[in-house]
């Protein structure tokens, strides 16, 4: 099926099957395998399209349409329409903070997910923070504090959560009110092996505030570190931290590790939002120096 996608002889004719006829497991072991390709054609986006399409079209959404159709669009750099039609925080808060979307109309919906029982607070919170909305922070700060007062109603996992957020809430609250020192003091502080995959996001405001105080080589480290958990796709974060790794380390003259991070970028979202397109511009800029100056060395 992998090859039927590939060959324009087949394509359509593979995601049509795919759509109306194939077992929920063979889409999936498909979608597994494509997940990460940043082909032209963005086949992964056209194939959770036609699966979208036909559960509505059936009235029956499934989970994997809900969360692979969104994900496949902001993957390829279409934040907007990901954001039209995804529900869940945890892929909102990563379309919020690429910037395609109008922080205010994001914070707007990030209220209703503060003290939601499915982490939404965790999601919230870095909205809040972009929105510069104190207040939200203050209220976000609350929960936390209160839920941690009550460990017997919450299993082992969810307190180690608790006291991740509970350090991070703070970090954003700073920043929030432009104190960046104390926001980056918090986040050096963390204790990210308890986030449990939900820590993309602060990572990327991490190693984004190390660079700004010219603390580039453990901003670098940091870069290099995988990510633990599972996207089933790039996210919004993954093309957002390799922009970082191609400035940071052409700061640092690491030349093959800045070209594969500027190169990621400008793969994944070759036809990106609007709002996104001066990130690639700066991608784009950014090889061309970087390959110039090898040319330049013979390298």
């Amino acid at each position: 099926l992998v090859l039927r996608l590939i060959d324009p002889a087949t394509h359509d004719q593979a995601l049509r099957f795919l759509a109306d006829s194939a077992d929920p497991h063979v889409v999936q072991t498909v979608w597994i395998a494509i997940s990460r390709w940043t082909d032209s054609a963005e086949t992964l986006v056209a194939l959770m399209r036609a699966v979208a399409e036909k559960e509505k079209v059936k009235g029956k959404p499934t989970d994997f349409g809900m969360f692979g159709f969104p994900l496949a669009l902001a993957a390829r750099g279409h934040v907007r329409e990901a954001w039209a039609v995804a529900q869940l925080p945890v892929l909102l808060s990563q379309f919020a903070v690429a910037g395609a979307v109008p922080i205010d109309s994001a914070a707007k919906a990030a209220h209703s997910w503060l003290g939601r029982p499915d982490g939404g607070t965790i999601f919230a919170i870095p909205i809040f923070a972009a929105a510069h909305d104190t207040a939200a922070l203050d209220r976000a700060v609350r929960f936390v504090d209160s839920a941690r007062q009550k460990p017997p109603a919450y299993p082992p996992i969810a307190r180690e959560i608790l006291s991740y957020v509970a350090v991070t809430v703070r970090a954003y609250a700073a920043l929030a009110r432009g104190d960046t020192v104390r926001a980056l003091a918090l986040f050096d502080s963390r204790p990210d092996t308890a986030c449990f995959n939900s820590c993309a996001l602060d990572d990327l405001v991490h190693i984004q505030l190390l660079a700004a105080r010219h603390r580039d080589t453990e901003a670098a480290a940091r870069l290099e570190r995988p990510l633990l958990g599972f996207s089933g796709a790039t996210l919004p974060v993954d093309v957002l931290r390799a922009l970082e790794r191609g400035r940071i380390n052409e700061r640092l003259r690491n030349r093959d590790l800045a070209i594969a991070g500027y190169s990621f970028v400008v793969r994944a979202w070759r036809n990106p939002d609007p709002e996104l397109k001066p990130l690639v511009d700066e991608a784009r800029a950014g090889l061309a120096r970087l390959t110039t100056e090898q040319r330049k060395s013979g390298g």
